[in-house]
């Protein structure tokens, strides 16, 4: 099985990233790490990370940086270039994950068709759930993952597939 590396790019997500982060120490079998690369809050995100981290789970090997630079791009830039895992799986700070979400990237990357894989993102609200929302981001993953072709030339071939975790919450 191959490991794999959690990296979280933050900018004022305290609100959100403790529920992320408690999450994540439940995973089975665990990630190998996970890497919060926060891009200068000005709330309590740090102090949050580095809380949830202590007090659920003492054998999960944690980072938390700080980016010279805020932008996601950058973010996500400078946590790769930390991370240890054989694969990386970047999240945003309001993400829910199944438990098995190590066994379920590892089951879907070890088939020699696919080499990436996304979520599909379930748009949901304190009263409703927004399908027209969630519709939308489907077909937006759907086809940024066909083949383009430019003068018959293909741009990319990789078949794609799409992991759809949507929790049961």
């Amino acid at each position: 099985m191959s490991k794999v590396s959690i990296i979280i790019p933050t900018l004022n997500e305290a609100t959100n990233l403790g529920r992320t982060l408690r999450q994540l120490t439940l995973l089975n079998p665990p990630a190998i790490e996970v890497i919060v690369v926060d891009g200068g809050s000005q709330d309590q995100t740090v102090t949050v990370a580095k809380q949830i981290f202590e007090s659920f789970n003492q054998t999960l090997n944690v980072q938390v940086l700080s980016s010279q630079q805020p932008g996601r791009s950058l973010q996500m830039n400078y946590g790769a270039s930390a991370a240890t895992g054989d694969i990386l799986c970047f999240l945003h700070a309001d993400t829910w994950v199944p438990d098995d979400l190590i066994t379920v990237i590892n089951k879907t990357l070890a088939e020699p068709t696919i080499a990436c894989g996304g979520f599909i993102s379930l748009m949901s609200g304190s009263q409703t759930t927004r399908w027209g929302i969630s519709l939308h981001n489907y077909l937006k993953t759907y086809y940024a993952g066909r083949p383009h072709h430019v003068n018959k030339t293909s741009l990319f071939s990789i078949e794609s597939k799409i992991i759809s975790l949507i929790p049961a919450y």
